[in-house]
C-alpha cells in the first residue's frame, strides 16, 4: 500500500470539492499544504491578518458561488459554505 502524506490528502480534497482559491495567513505548519495546493492548481492568496483571511474567504464564497477557504498559521482550515 502506498503512503500518502496528510498534506497531500488536504490539497486533493480541496480540489475535489471545487476549491479554486485558498485565502491564507502564511505559517510553517501550512507549508506542505501550500505545495500540494500549487500542484493541484489552487491559487493561494496570502494576507496579513486572521480576520482579513476569514472575511476574504466569506466574501469570495458569496460573490463567486464557490467554496471559500481560509487557512491560518496555526494550522486551522475553515471552509465557508456556499
Amino acid at each position: 500500500m502506498a503512503r500518502v502524506k496528510g498534506s497531500t490528502l488536504v490539497g486533493r480534497t480541496l480540489k475535489n470539492e471545487g476549491v479554486r482559491a485558498v485565502f491564507t495567513l502564511c505559517g510553517g505548519l501550512l507549508a506542505a499544504i501550500y505545495d500540494t495546493c500549487v500542484d493541484e492548481g489552487i491559487e493561494l492568496v496570502d494576507m496579513r491578518h486572521e480576520q482579513a483571511v476569514a472575511n476574504a474567504a466569506t466574501g469570495y464564497a458569496l460573490a463567486a458561488g464557490e467554496p471559500g477557504v481560509a487557512a491560518e498559521a496555526a494550522g486551522r482550515i475553515l471552509a465557508t459554505p456556499i
